[in-house]
């Protein structure tokens, strides 16, 4: 007792009295007549190790000057532990007082204790580190007990199987000292003062006696030699750290819960109000094996991890119907990953309809998901996540997603019409896929951002399939600037700009009467000796729709450009009836040797009503081309009249022989109009045709005759793969005045009648038409 008597001597008047502390560790530094660091290390109190702060002297401390030897002490303890310290810094008031400034990731408890001791043996009696500690650091708010040997309840736990080791130490109970031994019997007798310190850390910010009493707590012996129960682990269940909070959830479920309702709420409340699902998780196996069964569809969550696929599978089934989405939603995120698809896929659905966005904004970036799951994410955001959530998903859909997905970002952004895409837009113009490059261009056509003007004509020089959509995107941008502006970018030294600055004087030089500056800025460009300004020129002056200008570029006609031709066409086309000679010039273009030209010419004159040419088109019905010879079919339909019907009829019924929906359904088109006897052998030839609209269009003609001879054609429909050609052409044959050929129309509607395959519904209409003969 001689040991602990000298140490009661130097150590009770200093902790019974907090503002004498730093006088007494003063005065004991000043009779060891070193300076001393005091640092946290491991003592072994007679087989029991507990980590203190223990003094240790320092020359160079000591052969310091008084005045820096207090930085200079702070300074050495921050580099003996630079993980402890981080960047915590020390600031002296006065001679006697010192504040602390701990870093965010400093140990505090560390700090804090070697701090007090070091700096107290120097003699500065006011020690404060807000706002981390209310008011003063004083001995009973540390962590660690001093090598005096000084020890808090926390670690006197510890030494209720070596009650013998107490008698070297000191213990600190309710701020005041004692011998170790004593407080260890008020700590097994319940005292009240005991007790309240250790809720009180359990309850408090410094980590190491929390975790020190919750580990006690967690021990069957421990707990029993000082009667602790669960409920003195409960205000640690909310701690901000998840490594308490967990240890705290160890000491509840070690330390068993029977019948405790305070416990149970406790328990209940981690399960549904926690961030972490994996201490939910194991909140719920705990209630649930106490009898609790409210969480019991919220243990399927170990199966996505530990089961099998088609149990995973099942797991996410009844996680998305759970009630408890709190816990239910962060496990689905987690099935995001798992290395089934089918279960990937369902965890995302069960999301969605949870509609969890927020959850699913937080996995977008997660490493560990697959390239398709974050497609998946982000196109689902992009619909219904927060306005963050959409930006994210946009730039991740236009930067690393699918074709698929960077066209659906390039068109939301061009609907959002929101200046701030325009770079990442600009980006997609290098994109591999032609379709994601036009859709960006699309997007910033519709933003009519000029910054875009350039980098599309960089995106047209690029690629020359590109250049047409390029153009016409920044046609319509270079549409939205000031006359002037769209006029100096006709001097660019960017060949590609300058074409689409010619493209867009079109539309500021449109109107009844052309503006007479821009048009001869147009004139001039398109003598240019360069061959693309040359054509970007032309094609603007084409869509001028003016005679003066049409009657100019006819100059064009044989221009061995064939663009430039193609535009020749295009502007006489356009041209009105006061311009006359077009109808010559296009006829003459119709026999140009490029396909584009000729279908243009043949339009032209469409346009035009020129019915002097019908005799050149009706010859060039035979021209194998299927363009050209819609584009001869359509201009013939165009420019019937009561003087040329007659002639044109065969050339429609050969048409039909013709394999091309298209052309087929002109010549229907045209032969519907007072369907003869030879035409309705023609329009048999429908029923081969691939396009439902001809078969459609075909029957009606047919019907409209409403003679018996059409009966045999339209039942050639009845075996159509089509549902609804089989109806129209049942409802056409019922509609047929039969007379003396009602035995045949009964024939042909039991043909319908009896087909295997035909829908009970259209046998019931031919069974009801049949009994009306």
């Amino acid at each position: 007792m001689a040991v602990l008597e000298r140490l009661a001597k130097r150590v009770l008047p200093v902790l019974a009295v907090t503002a004498c502390v730093f006088g007494a560790a003063s005065a004991w530094a000043a009779e060891r007549a070193e300076a001393l660091l005091y640092v946290l290390t491991q003592v072994d109190l007679g087989g029991v190790t507990v980590p203190m702060i223990v003094p240790e002297p320092q020359k160079q401390l000591t052969d310091s000057g008084m005045a820096n030897r207090p930085q200079k002490a702070f300074e050495m303890l921050r580099a003996r532990s630079p993980k402890a310290y981080g960047a915590t810094s020390l600031r002296i008031n006065s001679a006697t007082s010192a504040t602390i400034v701990l870093d965010k990731v400093a140990d505090a408890d560390q700090v804090l204790a070697e701090a007090f001791w070091t700096l107290g043996a120097q003699g500065y009696s006011d020690l404060t580190a807000p706002p981390d500690v209310q008011g003063p650091v004083t001995a009973d708010k540390l962590s660690y007990g001093a090598a005096t040997p000084v020890i808090y309840p926390w670690d006197l736990l510890r030494f209720h199987e070596s009650t013998a080791s107490a008698q070297f130490a000191l213990a600190l109970i309710g701020g005041q000292a004692m011998p170790a031994s004593e407080a260890l019997k008020r700590l097994q007798r319940g005292d009240v003062a005991a007790r309240k310190d250790l809720q009180a850390a359990v309850e408090g910010a410094a980590m190491r006696p929390k975790l020190a009493i919750l580990e006690a707590i967690a021990d069957g012996a421990t707990r029993t030699a000082f009667k602790l129960k669960a409920e003195d682990a409960l205000a640690a269940l909310k701690d901000r750290s998840v490594q308490v909070r967990g240890a705290a959830l160890d000491a509840v479920i070690a330390a068993g819960f029977t019948g405790q309702k305070t416990v149970v709420t406790a328990l209940e409340a981690l399960v549904e109000n926690d961030t972490d699902v994996e201490l939910k998780l194991r909140a719920v196996k705990a209630l649930s094996k106490n009898g609790t069964t409210k969480y019991a569809d919220l243990l399927e969550s170990e199966k996505l991890k530990t089961g099998t696929a088609q149990e995973a599978l099942d797991a996410v089934h009844k996680l998305s119907k759970s009630t408890q989405i709190k816990i239910a939603a962060p496990a689905l995120v987690g099935a995001l990953s798992h290395s089934d698809g089918v279960v990937r896929d369902a965890a995302f659905a069960g999301l969605v309809e949870l509609k969890q966005f927020d959850l699913l904004y937080g996995a977008l970036d997660g490493d560990q998901l697959s390239a398709k799951m974050r497609e998946q994410i982000a196109k689902a955001l992009v619909e219904n996540g927060s306005p963050a959530a959409q930006d994210a998903s946009l730039v991740y859909l236009i930067t690393k997603g699918s074709a698929d997905g960077a066209i659906l970002a390039a068109e939301t952004y061009g609907k959002r019409g929101a200046k701030t895409a325009s770079p990442q837009l600009i980006d997609a113009l290098k994109h591999d896929s032609a379709e994601v490059r036009g859709a960006a261009a699309g997007a910033l056509a519709l933003l009519k951002d000029e910054r875009a003007i350039v980098p599309l004509a960089d995106a047209a020089a690029a690629r020359a399939r590109d250049k047409e959509v390029m153009m016409k995107a920044a046609v319509e941008i270079l549409g939205s600037l000031r006359l002037d502006q769209v006029k100096q970018l006709v001097s660019s030294k960017n060949t590609d700009v300058r074409q689409m600055a010619i493209r867009a004087l079109a539309e500021f030089a449109k109107g009844s009467r052309p503006k007479p500056d821009v048009v001869a800025l147009l004139q001039e460009a398109r003598k240019d000796t360069d061959a693309n300004i040359k054509r970007s020129a032309v094609y603007a002056l084409a869509r001028l729709q003016d005679d003066g200008i049409a009657r100019d570029l006819a100059e064009m006609k044989k221009d061995p450009d064939s663009d430039i031709r193609l535009q020749v066409a295009i502007a006489l086309g356009a041209a009105t009836a006061k311009y006359p000679e077009a109808d010559d010039v296009l006829a003459e273009m119709v026999k140009d040797t490029d396909k584009k030209v000729r279908i243009e010419a043949i339009n032209g004159l469409s346009k035009r009503h020129a019915a002097a040419a019908v005799p050149g088109l009706m010859g060039l019905v035979q021209q194998p081309d299927p363009e050209v010879k819609r584009a001869v079919f359509n201009a013939l339909l165009n420019l019937r009249d009561g003087g040329n019907a007659d002639k044109m009829r065969p050339l429609f019924r050969k048409g039909m022989e013709f394999k091309d929906s298209q052309v087929r359904g002109t010549c229907v088109q045209a032969l519907a109009d007072k369907v003869t006897l030879d035409d309705i052998e023609a329009l048999r030839q429908a029923a081969f045709d691939p396009s439902k609209d001809v078969k459609i269009a075909a029957i009606a003609a047919l019907a409209s005759t409403k003679r018996p001879e059409v009966m045999d054609p339209i039942a050639n429909f009845f075996s159509d793969n089509d549902m609804t050609v089989r109806e129209k052409a049942i409802e056409a044959l019922c509609g047929i005045n039969a007379g003396e050929s009602a035995k045949a129309k009964r024939t042909y509607l039991k043909d319908a009648i009896d087909s295997a395959d035909m829908p009970d519904a259209l046998k019931k209409k031919a069974e009801a038409c049949q009994k009306g003969l």
